[in-house]
């Protein structure tokens, strides 16, 4: 199936949260999805193509979580990543891009 400027920002699109952090995300899934259509008009329907929307993916949906952690609610002190408990964590939580 070819892709389609619709497509790329329906795949990038920020997903439903508070107004606050809803408007972080869309900066975010904006930019991604203006630097998706460019690869798409430079190189469209290849293999190339896919490889860098499937990893603009990944990194958008990163930075929408990057901010749910970071974020502060107006009024409260600013949290870091650093604050956080990292007692559930493990090196399974963390992705491993493909080798080639």
């Amino acid at each position: 199936m070819a892709i389609t400027d619709r497509e790329i920002a329906r795949r990038l699109a920020p997903p439903k949260t508070d107004t606050d952090r809803m408007a972080m995300k869309a900066r975010v899934s904006e930019a991604a999805v203006e630097l998706g259509q460019l690869v798409h008009q430079l190189m469209p329907n290849s293999t190339e193509e896919g490889q860098v929307l499937e990893h603009l993916e990944a990194a958008v949906a990163r930075a929408h979580v990057g901010i749910d952690r970071s974020y502060s609610p107006p009024g409260e002190p600013h949290r870091s990543i650093t604050d956080l408990s990292l007692d559930n964590f493990s090196r399974q939580d963390l992705p491993i891009p493909d080798q080639q």
